[in-house]
């Protein structure tokens, strides 16, 4: 029997907040101990899906969705929104992963292109220097 609308959208919900807890602890393996998921309201867009104490000045959005990947429109229109959200004093940075497959983060350089690396140490680096 296909699922209903209703249904899915649970599905989708319930992925998005085990992908929050997921970079919640590789966060706080990477030594952000403080990390935890912001709880948001329905429609507001005041804060970021993931807080850092540490890290004060960037806006951590997490996607865990399998069209995900470099050059896709899920991928950009997250960052466009995340850089709408966060305002102009925040860097941002889109964690996002598919199945199997390791973090990445992409965030917008100096030169306003946006980069995406992947690796536990070439996140640290760019998240401290962001």
């Amino acid at each position: 029997m296909p699922k209903t609308k209703k249904q899915l959208g649970k599905m989708s919900r319930d992925k998005g907040g085990r992908g929050e807890r997921e970079l919640v602890k590789y966060l706080v393996g990477l030594g952000y101990k403080e990390a935890y998921r912001s709880k948001q309201r329905k429609g507001a867009n005041d804060s970021s899906d993931i807080i850092v104490p540490e890290l004060p000045h960037v806006y951590v959005e997490c996607k865990r969705v399998e069209g995900i990947d470099l050059g896709t429109k899920i991928l950009s229109k997250a960052v466009e929104k995340s850089q709408n959200d966060a305002g102009p004093d925040k860097a941002v940075a889109v964690f996002w992963r598919r199945n199997g497959q390791k973090w990445r983060m992409t965030y917008t350089n100096t030169d306003c292109v946006n980069v995406t690396v992947c690796g536990d140490e070439d996140i640290e680096a760019i998240l401290n220097n962001l």
